[in-house]
């Protein structure tokens, strides 16, 4: 309702194409590790 434009996803499911299309990412510590795996 405050963030229209959100979009939720499991870390493991991110994409490139994900990280390239938003200016702001909000995500816990724990996720990045994941992040780094997946590039």
């Amino acid at each position: 309702r405050n963030l229209p434009n959100l979009k939720t996803m499991q870390a493991r499911d991110l994409n490139c194409l994900d990280l390239m299309s938003y200016k702001y990412l909000i995500l816990p510590k724990e996720s990045i590790k994941v992040i780094k795996e997946i590039l």
